[in-house]
């Protein structure tokens, strides 16, 4: 069965937070690099490295930033495991546009907060 999940692919999980699949499942499927987003509140500790619109992708209702300190590093066996179980709880057929996946690689090649293993991985995957 062919996987739901390549760049750009956005789900939920547990029906909460949105993540966004930045890095390229087919350069390396057991390194797969995903980040969530999280609604604006104007609070200090918030990363302004890359603010997210409303409209920029349909799931993007009002001003969110990309909280890079919780990137997460999935294989695609363990996407396609937690969306059978239903940990992931949607996929949404339509993928962010290949600009706003780029500006959210920049965002994480910016921001201060993001994981030195992520930033390695989509270095060797030249993303960044």
């Amino acid at each position: 069965m062919p996987s739901v999940f390549d760049q750009g692919t956005v789900y939920r999980l547990n029906g909460g937070h949105y993540y966004f699949v930045i890095s390229d499942p087919s350069l390396d499927p057991d390194n797969i690099i995903v980040v969530n987003m999280t609604t604006r509140r104007g609070f200090a500790s918030e990363d302004d490295s890359c603010i997210l619109t409303d409209g920029e992708h349909y799931v993007i209702r009002h001003k969110s930033w990309v909280k890079y300190e919780k990137a997460e590093i999935v294989s695609l066996r363990m996407l396609n495991q937690r969306y059978t179980v239903g940990i992931i709880t949607d996929v949404f057929p339509d993928k962010c546009r290949p600009a706003l996946i780029q500006r959210i690689i920049k965002g994480a090649d910016t921001s201060k907060l993001t994981p030195k293993k992520v930033l390695r991985i989509l270095q060797n995957q030249g993303l960044p």
